[in-house]
């Protein structure tokens, strides 16, 4: 990087310390730099706090020598063209809050190191192609409140068991991996959450009655998934929902279903956007009170099954747009 061929002063993203000249702060985002972090010297720059590269063309691996920076707080590698494995020794960076990775060919598991960064609150690996589960240390990780795993391989059982301990959890995204199985009960004590995103992954069984515990939830995204049964009527604790994505073969495990009706939920006045495309349910919505959701302006029941006429009262949702 021949940017240090100059004075760090003289470039903009570098703080120094004023009276020392230790290198504090290096930003050289959305730069169009090239190479790799290879051959460069991280005990140089042992004392760095937040080190953000971000939209750049880096490539080939993330250095054992990242472990160096024992006082950092952020690293942001994000958008990058980094592949290989998440090096184990970023287990060694005691004091970090955010941690960035997302948008690069990153293709190993996660690695339990990553259990001793105690103080992270901010876990970004999404969009690259991660593999395996969450190692059993990520319950250390008590402090987190925002988990991006979205649009990688992993897969098994989901791993709530490991992060319901987390009481400051505020946004959880594992859409678009394949992870299996029943989504367990412990979703319910993740009771901070206002976005939860489960969404194209391979997930069976019940939605657990339990997800009514989450009252401040705002977003919830279970499409695309091949969940059975119907949706549990706690979901009506849920007052603050404004988005709501269904299973996309929920109609084809809920054949008895006749007709739709959330006017009950204690939600349905806020409720925005309603998307049921593509369930294959049949009955007819006579029972479906438009007047009960005077906010709604996206209104999507295409691709179903619906007879009988449409309603009168779907004049009174006087907020459409579509």
């Amino acid at each position: 990087m021949a940017i240090f061929h100059k004075p760090l002063l003289l470039w903009s993203g570098i703080t120094c310390n004023t009276t020392g000249g230790t290198l504090h702060a290096l930003d050289l985002s959305d730069r169009g730099l090239t190479g790799s972090l290879t051959h460069f010297n991280f005990s140089n720059i042992s004392k760095l706090k937040i080190l953000i590269l971000r939209g750049n063309k880096f490539s080939g691996s993330i250095p054992d020598e990242i472990g160096l920076l024992h006082y950092l707080k952020d690293l942001d590698l994000s958008d990058n063209l980094f592949e290989g494995c998440i090096p184990s020794s970023i287990g060694q960076l005691r004091k970090l809050r955010y941690l960035h990775l997302n948008y690069n060919h990153l293709n190993s598991t996660v690695p339990p190191e990553l259990g001793l960064c105690t103080k992270l609150t901010n876990l970004d690996l999404s969009r690259n192609s991660l593999t395996g589960t969450l190692p059993l240390s990520f319950s250390n990780l008590t402090q987190i409140f925002t988990l991006s795993l979205y649009d990688n391989r992993l897969s098994d059982d989901l791993p709530l068991h490991i992060i319901s301990n987390w009481t400051e959890l505020i946004n959880l995204d594992l859409a678009n991996n394949t992870f299996s199985g029943n989504i367990p009960p412990e979703i319910g004590m993740l009771t901070e959450l206002l976005y939860l995103y489960l969404d194209s992954n391979n997930l069976t069984g019940h939605i657990p009655v339990e997800i009514g515990n989450l009252e401040k939830l705002q977003e919830l995204g279970l499409s695309r998934n091949n969940l059975a049964g119907s949706i549990p009527a706690t979901i009506g604790n849920l007052t603050n929902l404004h988005t709501l994505e269904f299973p996309n073969d929920w109609g084809k495990h809920t054949s008895c279903l006749q007709y739709i009706d959330l006017s009950k939920t204690n939600f349905s006045g806020r409720v925005s956007e309603l998307d049921i495309l593509g369930h294959g349910i049949n009955g007819t919505l006579s029972h479906f009170n438009f007047s009960s959701f005077p906010n709604l302006t996206v209104l999507d029941m295409s691709y179903n099954k619906f007879s009988d006429s449409i309603p009168v009262d779907i004049g009174n949702a006087t907020e459409f747009s579509t």
